[in-house]
C-alpha cells in the first residue's frame, strides 16, 4: 500500500489501524514500512475481534520509524505479511498515522 510522501517526515510512533476481515480471529501480521530501499520500521502484531466494533482481525498497533527525507514523488510503503491464522483475510484495509 503506497503513500505519496508531500514532506519529511520525523521519526516516531506511526500508528497503524488494520481493518479487515480474518474469519479465525487469529492472525499474526507483519508490518513493514519501507521508504525506498531501505526498511524504515517495522514490527508484528496479533490480531483481536472488534478493535473498532467492526470485523474480526481488526487491530491497532504502533511502529517505531525512522525519519524519511523523501525526493520529489518517492512513496511510503506499507507492505502487510500474514506470519500465522488459520485463515487469510477477506478484505483488508489500512489506515496510517504518521508522527
Amino acid at each position: 500500500m503506497p503513500w505519496t510522501l508531500s514532506g519529511a517526515l520525523p521519526a516516531g510512533e506511526y500508528h497503524l489501524l488494520i481493518q479487515g476481515y480474518q474469519p479465525t480471529m487469529d492472525a499474526v501480521v507483519r508490518a513493514d514500512l519501507i521508504h525506498g530501499s531501505r526498511t524504515v520500521g517495522t514490527t508484528t502484531a496479533s490480531a483481536n475481534a472488534g478493535v473498532d466494533g467492526g470485523f474480526p482481525g481488526d487491530f491497532t498497533t504502533t511502529i517505531e520509524g525512522e525519519a524519511v527525507t523523501p525526493n520529489c514523488g518517492d512513496q511510503l510503503v506499507l507492505v502487510l505479511t500474514l506470519v500465522s491464522g488459520g485463515s487469510p483475510y477477506n478484505n483488508i484495509e489500512a489506515v496510517l498515522t504518521t508522527p
